[in-house]
C-alpha cells in the first residue's frame, strides 16, 4: 500500500510541475534556441533521386559490407534510395551554411560528432517528407575508429561519428562538422557500425 502512495505522490508531482519557458533574457552560450528557424535558415534545397529503390539488404550489397558484418549495419526502413551527387553537393553547402552558429562552440560532448552525423542524417532526411518520396534516402551514421586523420580530424586512438551518403556517383563519407568529404573506398578508417 506505501508503494502505491509513493507512486501516486510522485507521479502527481511530476504532472503538476511548473512548464519552465526559455527567456529571451538567456545568452547564446547558456541555451542555443532558433527562436525563428524558418526565419534563422536558408532555405533547404530540393534533394533530388537517383535510383530505384534498394532492399536494407541490396543496400548491404551496394555498400560492399562483408556478410559477417551485417549485424553492425542497422537498415531500420524497408527501401532506400540514392541522391543524384548533384543534390548531394547541393545539400553540402546549405547544411554548412544552416549550422555555422554551431561550428567552433566549444560545449565539450554536448555537440560533437555523434550530434553532428545524426543532425546531418536528419536534416537530409527530411528531404523525403518535402518530396513526398515513400523511401528513405541512403545517408547514414557511420561509427569509426579515428586512427587516421580525416577531413580536419586528426587521428588517435578513439571512436568517431560521421556520414556515408549514396549518390549517382557511388559511396562518400561526410564530415559534417568541417564539410570535407571522399569516396567511400578512399576513407582510410575502419568502420565499426553503420546506422541508416
Amino acid at each position: 500500500m506505501f508503494r502505491f502512495l509513493f507512486l501516486i505522490i510522485f507521479l502527481g508531482g511530476c504532472v503538476s510541475a511548473p512548464k519552465q519557458e526559455i527567456t529571451e533574457e538567456a545568452s547564446n552560450d547558456e541555451v542555443a534556441v532558433m527562436r525563428e528557424p524558418s526565419k534563422s535558415l536558408p532555405k533547404m534545397p530540393k534533394v533530388e533521386y537517383f535510383s530505384k529503390p534498394l532492399s536494407d539488404t541490396d543496400a548491404k550489397k551496394d555498400l560492399e559490407i562483408p556478410i559477417y558484418a551485417w549485424g553492425h549495419a542497422l537498415f531500420p526502413d524497408r527501401k532506400y534510395i540514392k541522391v543524384k551527387y548533384s543534390s548531394f553537393i547541393e545539400f553540402n553547402k546549405w547544411f554548412e551554411d544552416a549550422t555555422r552558429q554551431l561550428y567552433h562552440k566549444d560545449v565539450g560532448d554536448g555537440f560533437d560528432c555523434d550530434n553532428f552525423a545524426n543532425l546531418y542524417k536528419a536534416l537530409f532526411s527530411v528531404s523525403s517528407y518535402k518530396n513526398s518520396s515513400k523511401q528513405e534516402v541512403l545517408v547514414g551514421t557511420i561509427y569509426v575508429q579515428q586512427r587516421a586523420s580525416f577531413g580536419g580530424i586528426k587521428g588517435g586512438d578513439y571512436n568517431h561519428a560521421l556520414n556515408v551518403i549514396g549518390t549517382s556517383s557511388g559511396w562518400f563519407v561526410y564530415e559534417p562538422q568541417t564539410g570535407v568529404y571522399d569516396r567511400l573506398e578512399t576513407y582510410p578508417n575502419k568502420i565499426i557500425w553503420y546506422l541508416f
